[in-house]
């Protein structure tokens, strides 16, 4: 099963230039583009070899652990994405669709309750975003 990434490309090329000052490398943008290639091509352990490799680099990624976490769970494995997609929210906790992510994958593992939390957070968030504009 494929994990529905809802951001635009052009979104988290933008969040890594303003929301991630260490990754506002001119580095960021490709990084995040093949990530998204990777992703789109469902090369799963591509994309997690990858994004390991980013977040030994630069573990203040969130974007990196966002990525590992997406990796993880289209390969089934589920404990590891949601400790990666909690890593990625306490880096960046307005990331919407890690929140996202993190409730499919507690809500396949029958961690409803972690589940309904995640995503009421994912839902908080969008609706804060939408109120403002973005």
């Amino acid at each position: 099963m494929r994990v529905h990434m809802a951001a635009p490309k052009i979104i988290l090329v933008i969040a890594l230039a303003i929301l991630l000052p260490s990754m506002a490398s001119a580095a960021a943008p490709n990084w995040a583009s093949r990530a998204l290639a990777m992703e789109k091509a469902q090369d799963w352990q591509g994309l997690l070899d990858y994004s390991f490799q980013e977040t030994e680099a630069r573990p203040g990624n969130s974007l990196g652990w966002y990525f590992l976490g997406v990796a993880y769970e289209n390969l089934g494995r589920f404990q590891e994405a949601v400790d990666v997609y909690l890593e990625s929210v306490r880096l960046w906790p307005e990331n919407e669709y890690a929140w996202y992510n993190l409730g499919t994958t507690y809500n396949r593992m029958g961690q409803y309750r972690e589940a309904a939390d995640a995503m009421g957070e994912a839902v908080r968030l969008k609706k804060a975003k939408k109120a403002k504009g973005r």
